[in-house]
């Protein structure tokens, strides 16, 4: 735990022990002063020594409650901190559109994509860009007729998913694996799978939505959108992690995204940069 209503630890610390110092100094001194008051204070101890022993177990217990609830926080944040770090994976930075009202659309057009990636490229502190799309969709798995009624269906630029998205004004997307931020764990069969080898018919699922449709590679999985039934084969079931998430995730290139969804190809609904933090120093410029 690092603060307590606000206030450091360490201040907190000490503060308390500043105050238990004075307090045995203030005891010391009127024992030296008046030695009667004490010796009549302390023959009340073994006088009394079921209530005396009933004081010490009460402080004791409600030390350990309080401690215990510490404690109990800290996992909790921990947790919920995890949770959300394994979500956004090597995301560092998401822009999106501001929205001001269900009328508001919020996509983020192709022009837009190439003016946000002509911006960041120039900086040697973002290391990848990635446009996306998400939608939740019910997903079917035709061979066990195992269903996921709400299932993360996201599409990725297949371009930013190879590595460092750079606008066509400095040569068109890169294929440096030396920039590639946004890699995909291997399978869980220990495959490596390139995002980008991606057929418009195939996708690619997180063991968490693995386990709940029981699927396995070549699995017709079909994708249920307002403008109807969607199939495509499973290509493979990925490890928990980076673009896989923790969510039950489906993962297709976004071209296949915006067919399937009907929307103007090109577009997104937000980019994702990850930032080189092992050699920039972020707070200096």
């Amino acid at each position: 735990m690092e603060t307590l209503f606000g206030l450091p630890m360490l201040n907190i610390a000490a503060g308390l022990s500043a105050t238990l110092l004075i307090l045995i100094l203030a005891i010391a001194v009127i024992a030296i002063r008046n030695r009667f008051l004490i010796k009549l204070s302390l023959r009340n101890i073994p006088r009394r020594r079921t209530q005396s022993i009933l004081i010490i177990v009460g402080l004791m217990l409600s030390s350990t409650i309080v401690a215990a609830s510490l404690a109990i926080g800290d996992t909790i944040t921990a947790s919920i901190r995890n949770a959300v770090v394994d979500g956004i994976g090597d995301t560092d930075i998401r822009i999106s559109k501001p929205s001001f009202g269900v009328l508001d659309d919020p996509t983020i057009t192709s022009e837009e994509i190439e003016e946000i990636a002509v911006k960041l490229y120039s900086d040697p502190r973002v290391d990848g860009i990635m446009p996306i799309s998400t939608e939740t969709a019910p997903v079917l798995n035709q061979r066990t007729r195992l269903t996921e009624a709400r299932a993360t269906v996201r599409g990725y630029h297949v371009d930013g998913a190879l590595g460092n998205f750079k606008p066509q004004a400095e040569g068109g997307p890169s294929t440096d694996s030396r920039l590639s931020p946004f890699d995909l764990k291997p399978s869980v069969d220990g495959e490596e799978i390139d995002f980008g080898s991606l057929a418009d018919d195939e996708v690619l699922i997180n063991e968490l939505l693995g386990n709940t449709l029981d699927a396995q590679p070549g699995d017709v999985l079909t994708i249920v959108t307002p403008s109807g039934r969607q199939d495509f084969r499973l290509r493979a079931v990925m490890q928990k992690g980076g673009m896989a998430a923790n969510d039950l995730r489906v993962m297709l290139p976004l071209t296949s995204f915006d067919r399937i969804y009907e929307y103007e190809p090109g577009t997104a609904e937000l980019v994702e940069v990850s930032l080189d933090l092992n050699q920039y120093d972020l707070e200096t410029e």
